[in-house]
């Protein structure tokens, strides 16, 4: 469970990254663009992180040359590799509980 101070809290939720053909992830490096001028308290990626497992490497490259330093939170999509997700991500459910003052969400 992650708390969260009761002021009010501004978030970015996306999915689907995956980039096809020859311009590896194009679409992913635009998104973390946006996502750094848009200064956020947290990002929630719902899942469909690479197209491929080769993809893993680039992906968390592009993340680290982005500067971002508000906290990601991921679940695995229907296209992510189970194993190669759990390796990465280490995470102890495939859940999230966010608190925010009194109520969870």
């Amino acid at each position: 469970m992650f708390t969260i101070k009761p002021e009010s809290k501004k978030f970015i939720v996306y999915s689907d990254n995956r980039n096809t053909g020859l311009k590896k992830n194009q679409i992913h490096r635009k998104l973390l663009k946006i996502i750094q001028k848009e200064q956020k308290d947290f990002i929630l990626h719902i899942g469909d992180i690479v197209l491929w497992s080769l993809a893993w490497k680039s992906y968390f490259r592009d993340l680290e040359y982005s500067n971002i330093t508000v906290p990601f939170f991921y679940t695995r999509g229907n296209h992510d590799n189970k194993l190669l997700f759990r390796k990465f991500f280490k995470l102890k459910h495939s859940y999230y509980s966010f608190k925010y003052g009194i109520t969870h969400r």
